[in-house]
Parts: C-alpha cells; structure tokens; sequence
C-alpha cells in the first residue's frame, strides 16, 4: 500500500504530457479495506470519548454534564499527543525489520510522556479547574479522567503497533 502511494505521489509530479494511469479495481478494493477497518476504529473512538457525555444526558442533570464536560475537555485535548505520537513513530516502525527492540522503546517513551501528562492534569487539577471553568466540582472528575488518559494513551500506541504489525503480516 505504501509502494502504490508512493508510485502515485510520483505519477503526479511528472509532466503532464505522461499519461496518469487509472488504478485497478483490485487496488481500490484492497485500499477501501484497509481505510474501512481504519474508519471503524475511529468511529468506536469517537463514541467512546462521547459515550459519558450522552449516559449523563439520558440519566444525569445539566449540572452534573457541566461539570464532567469542564473535566473531560483537558483530557480530550491531551489525547491528541498519542495520536500525534503515532503518526511520527508509526511509519519509520514500518520500514525496519527489527521490531521488537523498538516496541519496547516506543512503549517506554508512550508510558513516560501518558504519565507526565496524567500527572500534570491530576495534580494541577485545582489549579486548571479555578484558572479555567472555575467549577471546583470538576476537580476530581479530572483527576480521575487523568488515570484513564495514562491507560488510553497506552492502549492507543499499543493498538497502531499491532494494526502495523498486521498490515506488515498481510
């Protein structure tokens, strides 16, 4: 897959006068199959960070989803940093042959910067929630959606590892 991108990036740079061929039906299959588990894993995501939210909605008061939005929105923001993370490492993962030393390097490094962040937004929980929403309510709703950023963060890297690992075994 990563071959036929790169054939295609070069395909378009070339002149115009070459003529730019069309891909095969197999190649747009095999290519809508992958995305297809790829869309499937970001839709659960989505439901998943929104899930809270929507049971407090069926079963809680405004009140109590106002003070869990106020907590959750730290945490949501900070799960940009795996994904991030993911995109960077992911792809040079691909290309090495070698790669269980870099699973345990990855993990340790994934581990380290989940349990920085988890802890800034657990301790400083006070002071985010009296400079920000102002909602001292919210403040060990935060706290413990910091433990569970650690373990998601975690859960992310190690779940693009064996996609990766999956593609590359195909």
């Amino acid at each position: 897959l990563r071959q036929r991108f790169r054939s295609a990036v070069q395909s378009l740079s070339q002149p115009q006068e070459e003529i730019i061929t069309v891909p095969t039906l197999q190649v747009v299959r095999e290519t809508w199959r992958d995305q297809l588990s790829l869309t499937g894993i970001n839709i659960m995501s989505s439901l998943f960070v929104r899930l809270p939210v929507l049971m407090l909605g069926w079963y809680g008061t405004g009140t109590e989803i106002g003070f869990y939005s106020a907590a959750s929105r730290f945490t949501t923001a900070a799960r940009i940093v795996p994904g991030a993370f993911l995109q960077t490492i992911l792809p040079q993962y691909a290309e090495r042959s070698e790669h269980a030393p870099r699973i345990r390097t990855v993990l340790g490094t994934t581990t380290l910067i989940a349990l920085l962040i988890g802890s800034l937004l657990g301790f400083g929980a006070p002071l985010l929630m009296s400079v920000t929403f102002q909602f001292r309510t919210s403040e060990m709703t935060l706290q413990i959606l910091s433990i569970a950023f650690v373990m998601l963060s975690i859960k992310t890297v190690v779940e693009g590892f064996l996609l990766e690992i999956g593609r590359a075994h195909v």
